[in-house]
């Protein structure tokens, strides 16, 4: 494999790239005491054998490693996310009343 991996999307470690005996092909996070990330790849383009580098360009895409929210961090995504989940079922609750009164 000549393409180097990013590290672990989760909390920032080495990555492996392993074969079990099955022939899954799939990453390992080598940080298993506190994180254990092992991810595989289900599309068309992954699930073919000889095909290593398109999982690779799958776990490599752009991108940075994730950190643990706060708290007040996790109740301020919450609320943002419940504000918007209550605008968007009273949009749909409108749309069935709408249909409602055309049938």
């Amino acid at each position: 494999m000549s393409e180097e991996l990013k590290s672990c999307p989760f909390c920032g470690s080495p990555v492996v790239y392993m074969t079990l005996f099955t022939g899954m092909k799939m990453f390992y996070c080598k940080n298993r005491r506190e994180c254990g990330a092992v991810v595989s790849f289900d599309n068309h383009a992954c699930n073919n054998p000889h095909n290593d580098s398109a999982r690779i360009a799958a776990w490599n895409p752009g991108r940075t490693v994730r950190t643990m929210m706060s708290l007040e961090q996790a109740i301020e995504y919450d609320e943002e996310a419940a504000k918007a989940n209550e605008s968007l079922v009273s949009n749909h609750e409108k749309e069935n009343r709408w249909i409602s009164n055309e049938s």
